[in-house]
């Protein structure tokens, strides 16, 4: 074990080899870029990352364990290199979510992108295939990607801001609709045991009709 202080983020990182963990104490930390197989644990929302987080390790490698778990990102969350099996967990993450590089079987389990600003949990072309579990979204988004890429389990979604087309809901809630009027359709989309919002329910259009929904629940 070698102990550093909090402003040595930059050399812990460079000091990790593949396989390492680094617990971050309570406290505020920078922005990182992760370059290594490298797993980041700290104390949950008492662990604050002020800056923007990169998952960018070269040579699209699988990954065996959890990269990040129990930090509050108060940043923007970029997967920008391909890779396996990424699995987050416990993570609260205020800013936008997003894949700019191909990533397939991504676990997110426990995490949170609940904030009052319009930051969006991005499902784009680059995404494979993801399992978001026991997790909180704000506003969900798609850039276009289809063919039930994601499924979202036991997950709590308040809003959309745009049009969510082919994904699969299990056990789902829905608040209150879409950033624009236009947009609260679910196109194509598979949704089991969920709840909505009534206001939701009232303002889908009929391209609802093309989802497949099976004991789901206006409230």
């Amino acid at each position: 074990v070698k102990v550093y202080d909090s402003n040595q983020m930059t050399q812990a990182l460079a000091d990790a080899v593949k396989g390492d963990t680094l617990f971050l104490s309570e406290g505020t930390f920078a922005g990182f870029d992760l370059t290594k197989e490298v797993m980041i644990r700290g104390c949950g929302k008492t662990t604050i990352i002020t800056g923007a987080v990169k998952i960018a390790v070269a040579g699209n490698p699988t990954f065996s364990a959890p990269l990040l778990d129990a930090l509050k990102i108060d940043n923007s969350f970029t997967v920008s290199q391909p890779c396996n099996k990424l699995h987050i967990r416990k993570c609260w993450i205020t800013g936008n979510i997003s894949f700019s590089a191909k990533s397939e079987d991504v676990l997110i389990d426990r995490c949170s992108n609940n904030n009052s600003n319009i930051n969006k949990f991005t499902i784009s072309s680059n995404i494979v295939s993801m399992t978001v579990m026991n997790s909180s979204i704000y506003y969900l988004y798609s850039s276009g990607a289809s063919e039930n890429v994601v499924t979202f389990i036991n997950c709590n979604i308040l809003s959309r801001y745009s049009k969510i087309a082919e994904q699969t809901f299990v056990n789902c809630i829905f608040g209150y609709g879409g950033y624009y009027t236009s947009h609260y359709e679910l196109n194509n989309c598979t949704l089991l045991n969920c709840l909505y919002n009534t206001c939701i329910y009232n303002n889908f259009n009929s391209n609802v009709g093309n989802s497949i929904l099976q004991s789901c629940y206006g409230v």
